[in-house]
């Protein structure tokens, strides 16, 4: 049972991409890294941190070779293993928009997204659509008002292709490209347990950098982003460490009246702020806490001088690492960026939407090889799996394995050369092995039911259609019930009929429907073989 119970989690672990991932912020005079790993407690351990500043160059070509040249040294120089990257671009330039549509199912709006007439026949872009690399994503459906609520961000391709070279000269492999001040919401909700500061999803970050400076307020899935000017003759006190307030005053003054506005913008579309604490994350070298000088401009509202490392436990040849930081704020960006994981097989599709947000071109092609690669292996310990029931049972239990089957059906004749390759090894391996006669002769016993088995698991995974997805899957004697999640019964309903069709299975049941808040529909199936 303790193997059956190892090959399960195995799986498991396979569902999802599990690669260390290097957070990378780059800024026109600094470069920082971190990589984190999660405890067996599931809480986030720093596993690498390093940053590195420089006098910026008027140059932009110069500038790159400044940020390759450093991005470079600090990673050989602290040994880091971590290959793939997400990094980040700055929010100036990008565009965020919330946008309401007419209902439209996944398969029109792909259509409609796939010849770029509907970006170009709703947002008012300043250049043509090609012009941008997209990521988009359902926000919610509202079936009775027949109307769909949708995410765009966009920033410009040379933008993007630029941090992708200067990753790749540095010898890295980038993954994921996401905006600044998505990152750092990242970190606020999937590190921080500051809980008080945030009620329902809805907070407010101020963000303050030499390069930009920004508000982001989140409420539930929708972000309200609004850029903050410092004075050009006042921005240099950022990172001019011997700083006094009354120094800082005047730019304090000028984001307070800023912040006021767009707070009050904010209020107007989306009514009262659920929130009563404001984090500020500081990005330079000032050692002035600005959430004091803040707290004094307002009323309503207190000010957290933003701390990531607060929830992170760190090793003890880090902690010196860190307390040299003088404003940990700065990290904010770099710690939400190595909190991120690439979607290579569809798990994060119906989750929160800037969760996910990713700028990289070609990013399908990207997922499609490395679900690729793990579907492979997946098969592999999937045969595993039915190998070790000829030899004990004919039952298991196969749970928790989100997996995109659109994708799989679409490699089903690679997969199936894999398994038959690999079914001839192991066969080979088995009979070679005295130590399994027992095994081998109970298995000819039970071969036929076990081939039986796999065709009908087989059919039932190529059965799905587009847009379904399975969550759960278990076999017990000749039933198998599966759980999963769908934008529509009618999918479902498709599903029965696939079934239904196959001549190995007798039956195939509809055990409940339920829909969901957000549109989508979760399902349980009992079939029968």
């Amino acid at each position: 049972m303790g193997a059956l119970n190892w090959l399960v989690g195995r799986l498991s672990k396979y569902a999802i991409a599990h690669e260390d991932v290097l957070g990378v912020d780059l800024g026109p005079s600094f470069v920082r890294i971190c990589e984190l790993e999660k405890s067996r407690s599931g809480s986030w351990v720093l596993k690498a941190i390093a940053y590195q500043r420089f006098k910026p160059s008027q140059d932009p070509s110069e500038q790159i070779n400044q940020q390759a040249a450093a991005l470079t040294e600090l990673v050989k120089g602290r040994n880091i293993s971590a290959k793939s990257v997400a990094v980040s671009l700055p929010l100036s330039g990008a565009i965020i928009r919330t946008v309401n549509l007419p209902l439209m199912s996944d398969r029109e709006l792909r259509a409609a997204i796939e010849t770029n007439s509907l970006w170009d026949n709703i947002l008012n872009l300043p250049e043509n659509s090609d012009a941008y690399s997209i990521y988009w994503q359902i926000l919610k459906r509202d079936a009775p008002k027949q109307e769909m609520e949708l995410l765009f961000v966009g920033t410009k391709n040379v933008s993007v292709e630029a941090r992708v070279d200067l990753i790749e000269r540095a010898g890295l492999n980038p993954i994921i490209v996401d905006l600044r001040c998505f990152a750092i919401r990242n970190a606020i909700v999937s590190v921080d347990s500051q809980s008080s500061a945030k009620h329902d999803g809805d907070f407010c970050l101020v963000s303050i950098s030499e390069e930009e400076s920004f508000v982001l307020i989140m409420s539930g899935q929708e972000p309200f982003t609004r850029n903050l000017y410092i004075p050009d003759d006042q921005v240099f006190l950022i990172n001019k460490i011997d700083a006094k307030p009354e120094e800082v005053g005047p730019f304090v003054d000028a984001l307070t009246i800023q912040l006021n506005q767009a707070l009050s913008d904010f209020e107007s579309r989306f009514g009262s702020v659920k929130f009563n604490t404001i984090f500020v994350s500081i990005d330079g070298e000032t050692k002035i806490d600005l959430s004091e000088l803040f707290s004094a401009k307002f009323t309503r509202f207190s000010f957290l001088q933003y701390d990531p490392f607060r929830s992170i436990s760190l090793p003890a040849h880090l902690s010196d690492a860190v307390e040299t930081i003088t404003q940990r704020g700065a990290f904010a960006t770099a710690i939400g960026l190595a909190t991120r994981k690439l979607d290579v097989l569809g798990f994060y599709k119906y989750t929160m939407a800037i969760d996910n947000v990713n700028l990289l071109p070609f990013r399908e092609n990207l997922a499609q090889k490395r679900g690729a690669d793990i579907k492979a292996s997946l098969s592999y310990m999937l045969w595993s799996v039915v190998l070790f029931m000829a030899a004990a049972a004919t039952w298991f239990f196969f749970e928790e394995s989100v997996t995109d089957y659109n994708q799989l059906r679409e490699k089903k004749a690679a997969i199936v050369r894999e398994i038959q390759t690999i079914n001839q090894e192991v066969e080979a391996v088995t009979l070679a092995s005295d130590g399994l006669d027992g095994r081998i002769e109970a298995a000819q016993k039970i071969s036929s039911n076990v081939g039986i088995l796999f065709d009908v698991y087989d059919r039932t995974i190529r059965s799905i259609p587009d847009d379904m997805v399975l969550k759960k899957i278990e076999v017990s004697g000749e039933v198998i019930v599966v759980q999963g999640v769908s934008p529509s019964e009618d999918i479902i309903t498709k599903y029965i009929e696939n079934l239904s069709e196959n001549e190995l299975i007798r039956s195939a049941q509809i055990v409940n429907v339920k829909r969901e808040e957000n549109g989508l529909s979760n399902f349980k199936i009992r079939i029968r073989f």
